[in-house]
């Protein structure tokens, strides 16, 4: 009886052990996330719809929301749109799974754009498929203007976060947006 206790003991142990574990991989993606581009562009990855011509991101100086932390942005561009049609992304990843909320907040400028370019956002499991897949924000403007999302979900071992941009129908032969302040807040939600 003594040698039975001693190893349900034991087993109890390890479980104590393993399950605070699990919870911490959890937690590894979980947290604030911020990028404000002054040394780099933090890990976001270009995306683009298949029909943009010359889609780019990349760093400028050009314009810039928070000065107290330096004076870059990312500028996100592509041209030759067809109507409205097309979209460019920054994406960036996350290693996570279980049930989460994201909340992004973020400024976004007109750098070179016709009126009712759109902020968009998309976040998921899986990557996007093309510029379809994202929520609508609001419209971007010719002043840096702060944008929030907030959504659920349980990723399945990567978190996807993208924002981007969808041309207007009447837009510029070249379209830019340039971002700053970028904020993302992922918080494990409970079972």
């Amino acid at each position: 009886m003594k040698r039975r206790s001693t190893l349900l003991l034991a087993v109890l142990m390890g479980l104590a052990i393993i399950v605070p574990m699990g919870a911490a991989k959890l937690a590894f993606a979980t947290g604030d996330h911020y990028y404000n581009f002054e040394s780099s562009l933090g890990g976001w990855t270009l995306g683009a719809d298949p029909g943009v011509l010359n889609p780019s991101i990349t760093r400028t100086n050009e314009s810039n929301y928070c000065p107290s932390n330096g004076s870059w942005s990312a500028k996100l561009q592509g041209d030759d749109f067809e109507n409205g049609r097309g979209a460019v992304w920054m994406q960036h990843t996350y290693s996570d799974s279980g049930p989460v909320s994201v909340t992004i907040n973020w400024r976004a400028i007109n750098s070179i754009a016709g009126t009712g370019t759109l902020s968009r956002v998309y976040v998921g499991s899986r990557p996007p498929t093309d510029g379809s897949s994202f929520t609508t924000v609001d419209t971007i403007y010719g002043s840096w203007t702060p944008y929030t999302y907030t959504t659920s979900l349980s990723p399945n071992g990567t978190l996807y976060v993208d924002l981007g941009w969808k041309p207007p129908v009447d837009a510029f032969k070249v379209v830019a947006v340039d971002y700053d302040c970028v904020n993302i807040v992922v918080t494990a939600n409970a079972h």
